[in-house]
């Protein structure tokens, strides 16, 4: 079968960008170039505020830095790369909590700061198997699989190219074999959310193809890149005026920062449940933005075993299993070659047992036993499971647009009256929608445009 990807399949060759950031890509601060201007915050009034300290706020502060601005960068939490998140301590090889992959390696933006800063990246096999309940799938089934999958890719190209944005259910036939396990590699382990909730523009857009692990965990790699930019942790924003002289920019400490330009960078999530206050109020084409951009949900369960029970399935392989009905889960099978499988439980699906640990764990290792046998209980180890729904930063993975609703990323991006800028992998286009090379891209182009502005 051709690779099948759990954030899309390869279709859209990013030159555009790639030609957009190549020039200085390398030099940027944290890879070589200057260093952030001024330990710790600033005093007096600052060029920009930026809110949040993940991949586009420390994206933006490197630019920032470059440009010769002041800025100042408050971060919610205790530690800088938001959803971008891993634990090296707990299991045999680093697992990342949050984002994982490099997508589409021959575009990504981010790649080539990994690779300058020596971290070794690691081919993820998206030609895994298919198992249906207790078995491999047949050839005839894996055909029939492989048939609806080019269906379905044919469908979204066409559907985009005649300016349709219709939810990728409504594409493919009823009969269509493999039909709901295909929609859900599309939409539940993609997108985040259910089938009829996802933007066919964006399934269709999105960049994967050869996608990348880095070995030593994204995480440890954002960690690496980002620690020289400096960060007020703990800050919480609960509030953003902004007028002609610029913004006042309020901490749940009662702290005020002045600024002549905002970068708001948390999630459609955060900014849909209204944690932060805008005066004057947001403005309606805003809220439609991001009410057409909420947040989806995929989390993981990480199951260690005592030794490698998965026989002939290779390392990294994105492996799925073919439930009964609608039950269905997406693995990564010997993750960085260690003896662990990481289930994927997306949308509805993942809000459920997002409520009760023990019973996402057992319907996960229940697949794993019909898949790989009695070994799963017998050289069972240890596990995690992720609540990113639960996360109060976050309020859920990533973004999703909705159907007809792609075309909101940009609105999202569109700064409101050159004073309050947006970044994020919200605002990204749909060739990087949802991942950290969007929340890098946005966070370029939105500094960009606020130091063309500060200079006039």
């Amino acid at each position: 079968m051709r690779a099948m990807s759990h954030r899309g399949m390869s279709r859209v060759a990013a030159h555009a960008l790639l030609a957009l950031f190549t020039v200085g890509l390398l030099a940027a601060p944290g890879c070589g170039g200057s260093k952030p201007r001024g330990a710790g915050v600033p005093a007096g009034r600052v060029d920009v505020i930026i809110v949040g300290a993940g991949v586009a706020g420390l994206t933006a502060a490197k630019e920032l830095t470059r440009a010769g601005k002041s800025f100042v960068v408050l971060e919610a939490t205790d530690r800088i790369g938001g959803r971008v998140h891993v634990d090296t301590t707990s299991f045999k090889v680093p697992i990342d909590y949050g984002a994982a992959w490099f997508h589409g390696v021959e575009q990504n933006p981010m790649v080539p700061f990994a690779d300058k800063l020596g971290f070794a990246r690691v081919d993820t096999n998206l030609d895994g198997p298919i198992y249906v309940g207790d078995r491999l799938a047949t050839e005839e089934e894996a055909a029939g699989c492989e048939a609806t999958w080019q269906q379905l890719e044919k469908a979204l190209e066409a559907a985009t190219a005649a300016g349709r944005d219709p939810s990728p259910h409504d594409l493919l036939p009823a009969d269509a074999p493999c039909r709901e396990l295909m929609l859900d590699n599309v939409g539940r382990f993609e997108a985040a959310v259910d089938i009829k909730e996802t933007s066919t523009v964006d399934a269709a857009s999105f960049d994967s193809g050869n996608d990348d692990f880095v070995r030593e965990g994204m995480g440890t790699f954002v960690t690496a890149w980002g620690k020289d930019v400096p960060v007020r942790f703990k800050s919480i924003v609960d509030r953003i005026e902004h007028g002609k002289d610029g913004v006042t920019v309020h901490i749940t400490s009662g702290e005020r920062f002045l600024g002549r330009k905002v970068l708001v960078t948390v999630s459609t999530g955060v900014l849909a449940a209204g944690k932060i206050a805008f005066a004057p109020a947001l403005p309606q084409w805003k809220l439609d933005a991001i009410a057409g951009l909420p947040m989806g949900l995929l989390n993981k369960v990480v199951m260690q075993f005592k030794s490698d029970i998965f026989g002939a399935t290779p390392d990294n392989s994105w492996t799925m299993w073919d439930g009964p009905g609608s039950d269905n889960i997406a693995f990564v099978i010997k993750p960085l070659g260690g003896p662990l499988a990481v289930a994927f439980y997306g949308a509805s699906q993942a809000v459920g047992f997002e409520k009760d640990d023990a019973a996402a764990l057992a319907h996960a290792k229940d697949a794993l036993r019909q898949m790989y046998g009695a070994k799963v209980d017998s050289e069972f180890d240890k596990s995690a499971l992720t609540h990113w729904g639960q996360n109060p930063w976050s309020l859920g993975s990533y973004s999703a647009a909705r159907p007809e609703s792609s075309k909101m990323h940009a609105e999202l991006a569109r700064p409101i009256d050159d004073r309050v800028y947006f970044a994020g992998e919200a605002c990204s286009r749909p060739v990087f929608n949802g991942s950290i090379a969007g929340a890098y891209e946005s966070a370029v182009l939105a500094t960009q445009a606020m130091v063309a502005s500060l200079g006039k």
